[in-house]
């Protein structure tokens, strides 16, 4: 048996409901032993050297520990476990993409790239001057927007909260509260960049293909804010992957994918 001496630390990660196993090898009998379990844990064994045990369901992130004690009620080995909110992961994945997005999203970025292209073939085909060009961009302002500071706000709430959940301070469902919110102010918002792709595809009679349908929002399937990426109305999914259809291959270069680290 192995010599009893500091008290020997473990970190644990587990998924919600899920069984636990570990083999453990101290200075004494497992039954002499005792095992001290924290909060979100049940059914913990250990006994013949292996402790055993089940975390609870979780609505947010827990962390809990495991203390196995010697036969005098010294602490011999500490099990830090953190267990993992399962049934929460696309929410928070989605309130991750909005964060993590957050400069983009309130800029309308996926539309100012193509209102910049679209402006780009004007000035290369002499419809409109360098002069006017820059104008035309300088017009590109979401920010003047009431529409603007309402996402923005609920962009911001959507913040706290999932750093509260991460740290295990707020609930699923209130992670689930404020990114649905922040979704719900999306379309609104994206209004103006539609409008304005709209006005120059008409103003100058515009070669490229009207790309300014569909409401912007966030596309469970490709995980990002978007009006065209999973919107059918421009392509389609091909063996789980996202592809424009012939008409709209020209935005996969325009208008970059939002993606997550």
């Amino acid at each position: 048996m192995a010599a009893c001496g500091r008290t020997e630390v473990r970190n644990l990660l587990v998924g919600e409901n899920q069984n636990g196993n570990i083999d453990i090898h101290l200075c004494f009998d497992a039954e002499e032993g005792a095992a001290d379990a924290g909060a979100h844990l049940k059914n913990v064994i250990y006994r013949h050297d292996r402790l055993t045990f089940t975390a609870d369901a979780v609505d947010r992130p827990r962390k809990t520990q495991i203390t196995v004690l010697d036969p005098e009620g010294n602490t011999q080995l500490r099990i830090n476990i953190a267990i993992q909110n399962t049934s929460g992961e696309s929410l928070e994945n989605r309130a991750t993409h909005l964060v993590t997005e957050t400069p983009s999203i309130l800029d309308l970025r996926e539309d100012r790239r193509l209102y910049d292209y679209m402006l780009d073939v004007a000035y290369l085909e002499e419809r409109i001057t360098w002069s006017e060009k820059q104008t035309l961009m300088a017009e590109w302002r979401p920010e003047s927007r009431e529409a603007h500071a309402r996402l923005e706000r609920r962009l911001k709430e959507t913040a706290e909260v999932l750093d509260a959940y991460q740290s295990g301070r707020a609930s699923e469902s209130e992670l689930d509260s404020v990114s649905s919110n922040a979704v719900a102010a999306l379309p609104n918002h994206g209004e103006y960049g539609a409008r304005r792709l709209s006005e120059i595809a008409s103003e100058q009679n515009s070669p490229v293909p009207d790309s300014s349908h569909g409401t912007l929002t966030f596309r469970e399937r490709t995980e990002t804010v978007s009006r065209r990426f999973g919107n059918r109305n421009y392509g389609d999914f091909e063996n789980g992957k996202w592809q424009f259809a012939t008409t709209f291959t020209f935005l996969s270069a325009v208008t970059q994918k939002e993606t997550r680290s």
